[in-house]
């Protein structure tokens, strides 16, 4: 349950001058109650922790004096005078499950605890009104003082220092590294040998070996520009940004599931990945990934695919909620506190190299940051929504929905001039289905089904109605062909006599269907339903809308949707609603209300359509529909009979909440793991929604009921239709004339069918053409704003003790503290910011990044941390110089990549001086290149490279997850293939609960937290996956067959494979050495040394030399 803070919290100003009482007014029972039961127990209990005497006070708090126990410390006001039950302090003390407990080591006595409450009660009588302040109580936090820190000082480009070597350096940053080494007296490194440089550098650039023949080229070309050909050829390489991106997404903690028991799939997670390596590829300038990164769907210019035509910015926030997710958590608000938690850490150290996620419970306890810079931040991030984005080319869309508004009247005559032949026959379909009630063959069919139906289960669900179908259709088809009547027409009307639950659908048309129910329907009910919710409703100009299927608050729309497959053109009409897809199902969209609290009385609404959805989104919660709690706050709308969606809120009264319609949300609704991809947008996808219905549909037909012959009844039914339909120039303008022709055709009593016109059939033909001219949408997972929200400041991170005062939204106080003018959620402001040449961190934060994955460390060897618990730059100069380069240079990524590889000091050799050994073991002026072990996923991809099974195609869904060696549970998914299909480890689905053991066991992370170091680890796992693992087994027998297999002898093929592992040749001792390996395990074998499974071992063998995962 909810705690619920009283009201009197904000009267406590006017409680403390009526109930409290001055020292000179202090009765002398008062006084003795104080002095006897008050002052010991907390001199006893309290004063330790919360006095001028304590060596630090706990909380902000102190307690020993009357000012200071009323304005209480950081938690917020400890007594509410007169009011015992809700004050702070006897929720601490009673040890309450939302309040930390008081004392923390021992609890007070009942009777202490009553004296307490009494002692309130009666207005907290204090003698002690002189306020007590301490000095070791007053905050060490100086804002000024830390804005001081070197990385918050402006980037200043210093001046190339001055080297006694001047043959060295091919460039400046050689210059000050260089520098530093002469300082000591060192020398660098000699240069590294070619074969180890072209295979550092291609492991470096694309994450894979180099081929024989890329290595002769190189060899073979004496150029002085040699080397630089090589390193453009790979920075050009489409697997540049396969290898970059694996970076970038282990800070952004990226995966596609949600962890936690059920490990639900975001659909579409896999867009942000290829939007990352795209970005890459082309060298998007850092400055604009920012801006795409925070606020890529606000921008007025996004940047868009020159091939397809998308918006690529709109997929740059999809980071953002690559979170895990609890399915149906206990308290809502909490859940959002940790997700919004994961959110500004990944963001602030992603970007700024900054600890903001340590400001949650109190300011930053070393660097410059507030507590108000997090709920800032937080602010920010509650005032925006998760999205599903279509990405296409709105120049695609709006061109064919032109010319299809264009065509929709002429088909809408055709349409119900075809209707006519039906219309004017339902008399006959009246008079025939009333025979079907009373025919013995029906009426067993019909308690078959009853029968069937009371057995069926849920494996069962929809088998009697199956079955009741066919037999229903054997009986009522052969008597349609004897009266000229349409046999699947008739077998609706027939249908829907039979049975309730299928004519309660159609409140429409129920009181003109045959029936044999004589029963009285039940009245309908008033319901108390959430009047907040009503408010929001009651006018759509407030809503949100996103995309082109819904149309503008006030703009015309004429209700009719027609069929984009089969024979029957109409698919339904609809009169007084909210629509969208009406035109092409391809043109997607959502509206979405404005924030409001929810008052725990349940929402109410009807909506139709095919794929749609509706979401109650409580506090940004993303797994509607998932969960013990939460299941209840996502419906599918998939029917062209309106539906009443029904959601309870009592669970989260006084909560925020918006309402969401997607036009096409079941294709975006999160995916239980066994569910695999998520269902193709629908090509009849559309969604109706209407918030009023107030139409008596036994009044509507009365006129044509209250006759009492039949046969006239049934003629005036069919008069009142054909009136509906009038001269069939146009959609009926009465909504209820609309609301009935609609139920007329989507219930299949009547149709257009374009079997029976020509030029119906030409129309419809035509129409569907131009509408798939429209490519289906493209979804990416993105953030649209919502209502702007400052969020108050959660006293110690508990959400459940919140200021009294907003927090407003702005940039960080030590870097600058600008309030936002936009009147929107702030990302783009904030973005901005960050993305400002004068912040001191970005470009600092970026470039360190560049230099770890190039030169083993960084500059900063704490790349997610540049404050004071980070490590000091080793080169400071010369991170201020790339950071200054870097922004002068466009913010090209490749740019400085390509200059550091081009440096003398990445083309070093590996081998240490001695000096160098003994003083700087960790390498920290970099006197050598490090040797480096490969990352997980090169070593995997190397391993497929080898044996010629990679598959070097980009982009596109996920490669299944491997899971057959892991544990069953509820969540497993159905497993992929062993190789992953041979794509790269990068296109191999990160499922958080299921993560590719043989990349886990090589430090691969667990997607949890932004890294921007991995570990790099020496365990016996990794020597076990090698010699053990299936997948590798499985590859070294692929290699072996294709080094059989060849026209090579026996040398060559050794050679060979030394090449493609090592990037070399063998040496004539390997050579050796492996004749007598396949000698040997071919007797072992009893075989020859044709026999593949020997040059298998010879292969696996290769994969577990340590040479194959280390570059040098």
């Amino acid at each position: 349950m909810r705690l619920k803070y009283p009201s009197s919290f904000a009267f406590l100003a006017v409680l403390n001058v009526s109930l409290s009482i001055s020292a000179s007014d202090l009765d002398s029972e008062s006084l003795e109650y104080f002095e006897s039961k008050i002052r010991p127990l907390l001199v006893e209990n309290c004063y330790k922790c919360h006095s001028v005497d304590s060596d630090r006070i706990k909380g902000g708090f102190l307690i020993d004096s009357k000012p200071a126990l009323l304005k209480g410390g950081e938690s917020g006001p400890a007594i509410i005078p007169g009011d015992a039950r809700n004050s702070r302090l006897i929720q601490m003390v009673e040890r309450h499950p939302d309040f930390e407990a008081m004392p923390p080591k021992s609890k007070l006595s009942k009777s202490e605890i009553a004296s307490l409450i009494t002692w309130i009660d009666r207005g907290a009588p204090d003698p002690r009104l002189e306020e007590t302040v301490a000095s070791n109580s007053l905050s060490d936090f100086n804002l000024e003082e830390r804005k001081q820190w070197w990385s918050l000082q402006p980037v200043k480009k210093p001046p190339i220092p001055r080297v006694e070597n001047q043959s060295w350096p091919t460039n400046e940053y050689d210059h000050f590294l260089l520098a530093k080494l002469e300082e000591k007296g060192w020398a660098p490194a000699v240069p590294a040998e070619r074969r180890e440089l072209i295979r550092r550098l291609s492991f470096d650039l694309i994450g894979l070996a180099p081929t024989p023949k890329e290595i002769e080229a190189f060899l073979n070309d004496r150029s002085d520009e040699a080397y630089a050909k090589q390193v453009d050829r790979l920075l050009s390489s489409p697997h540049f940004g396969e290898k970059w991106a694996r970076h970038w997404l282990d800070l952004v903690r990226y995966a596609e599931t949600k962890s936690f028991e059920a490990d639900y799939t975001m659909p579409y997670a896999y867009r942000y990945r290829d939007y990352v390596i795209r970005a890459l590829n082309e060298d998007v300038p850092y400055d604009q990934f920012i801006l795409e990164s925070l606020a890529g769907d606000l921008l007025s210019d996004p940047r868009i695919n020159a091939e397809t035509g998308e918006n690529e910015s709109v997929k740059g926030p999809g980071y953002i909620y690559l979170t895990d997710g609890q399915h149906g958590p206990p308290d809502i608000h909490e859940d959002e506190a940790r997700i919004f938690d994961g959110m500004i850490d990944a963001t602030s150290k992603a970007f700024l190299g900054s600890t903001l996620a340590c400001a949650r419970c109190h300011d930053h306890k070393f660097d410059a940051i507030t507590t108000g810079d997090y709920y800032s931040f937080y602010g920010i991030l509650r005032s925006s929504r998760l999205s599903y984005a279509n990405t296409v080319p709105l120049s695609q869309q709006i061109g064919p929905e032109k010319r299809l508004m264009q065509l929709t009247p002429s088909i809408v005559k055709l349409a119900l001039e075809n209707s006519f032949q039906d219309i004017g026959r339902i008399p006959d379909y009246l008079s025939a289905t009333r025979k079907f009630l009373n025919d013995p063959s029906i009426q067993k069919a019909l308690d078959d089904f009853i029968a069937l139906k009371e057995k069926e289960n849920k494996k069962q669900e929809g088998k009697a109605l199956e079955q009741f179908e066919i037999d229903l259709e054997a009986l009522v088809s052969p008597e349609a062909r004897k009266l000229a009547l349409e046999p699947d027409l008739l077998l609706n009307w027939v249908r829907l006599a039979l049975i309730p639950e299928s004519r309660d659908q159609w409140p429409e048309l129920g009181p003109i269907i045959p029936n044999t129910n004589s029963a009285e329907e039940n009245a309908s009910k008033d319901k108390d339903l959430s009047t907040t919710f009503a408010s929001v409703a009651n006018s759509l100009n407030d809503w949100k809308r996103q995309g082109r299927a819904f149309a503008k608050p006030g703009e015309s729309q004429d209700g009719i949707i027609l069929n984009m497959e089969g024979t029957s053109a109409v698919q339904t009409i609809i009169g007084d609603a909210v629509v969208g897809g009406q035109f092409a199902p391809r043109i997607d969209g959502a509206i979405r209300s404005p924030d409001f609290i929810l008052d725990g009385k349940p929402i109410e609404f009807q909506a139709k359509g095919r794929n749609g959805a509706a979401r109650l989104v409580v506090r940004n919660y993303e797994l509607t529909g998932r969960g013990p709690t939460t299941s209840g706050t996502y419906q599918a709308i998939d029917s062209d009979h309106w539906q009443t969606v029904h959601f309870e809120t009592y669970l989260w009264e006084g909560e925020p909440a918006y309402l969401e319609i997607l036009q096409n949300g079941v294709a975006t609704h999160s995916l239980h793991p066994r569910d695999g991809q998520p269902p193709p947008p629908s090509d009849n996808a559309y969604v109706a929604v209407r918030f009023k219905q107030d139409a008596d549909w036994k009044a509507y037909w009365r006129p044509q009921l209250d006759r009492t012959n039949e046969e006239d009844r049934d003629s005036a039914l069919a008069a009142k239709v054909r009136s509906i339909v009038g001269d069939a120039k146009a959609v009926p303008s009465n909504k209820d004339d609309v609301e009935v022709l609609g139920a007329l055709f989507s219930s299949g009593l009547i149709k257009a069918d374009t079997k029976r016109d020509a030029a119906l059939r030409r129309a419809i033909a035509q129409y569907r053409s131009i509408a798939f001219e429209i490519p289906a949408p493209r979804y990416v997972r993105s953030l649209v704003d919502g209502d702007p929200q400052d969020e108050p400041i959660y006293i110690r991170g508990s959400h459940k003790n919140l200021s009294k005062d907003k927090n407003p939204r702005r940039f960080l106080d030590g870097l600058g503290s600008n309030k936002f003018t936009d009147l929107g959620s702030g990302r783009l402001e904030w973005a901005q910011h960050v993305a400002d040449p004068s912040n001191p961190l970005t470009a600092r934060v970026r470039a360190n990044r560049l230099w770890k994955h190039l030169f083993g460390n960084g500059i900063v060897a704490t790349t997610n941390d540049f404050g004071k618990m980070g490590a000091a730059p080793t080169h400071p100069e010369l991170l201020d110089y790339l950071a200054a380069d870097f922004m002068e240079n466009s913010w090209s990524l490749k740019y400085m990549i390509r200059k550091m590889v081009l440096s003398n000091a990445y083309r070093m050799s590996s081998i240490p001086s001695p000096q160098a050994m003994d003083e700087d073991p960790d390498n920290k002026l970099l006197q050598r290149m490090p040797v480096k072990r490969l990352e997980a996923e090169i070593i995997r991809d190397h391993i497929l490279a080898c044996s010629g099974e990679l598959d070097t195609s980009a982009y596109g869904p996920s490669v299944s997850a491997y899971v057959k060696d892991l544990p069953n549970s509820r969540a497993k998914p159905v497993s992929g293939p062993l190789d992953g299909n041979g794509r790269r480890s990068i296109y191999i689905e990160m499922r958080r609960n299921f993560l590719p053991t043989f990349l886990r066991a090589f430090d691969m992370p667990n997607a949890t937290e932004s890294i921007g170091r991995r570990q790099v680890t020496n365990v016996p796992a990794q020597s076990l996956a090698l010699m053990n693992d299936p997948f590798v087994h499985e590859q070294a027998r692929a290699w072996a067959k294709r080094v059989l297999y060849s026209e090579l002898n026996l040398e060559q093929r050794i050679q060979e494979i030394h090449q493609t592992a090592f990037s070399r040749p063998a040496s004539n001792k390997e050579i050796e050495w492996a004749k007598r390996f396949l000698d040997t395990i071919a007797k072992e074998y009893g075989s020859s040394l044709d026999d593949l499974a020997v040059w298998a071992d010879l292969c696996h063998t290769i994969y577990n030399r340590k040479e194959f995962i280390y570059v040098y």
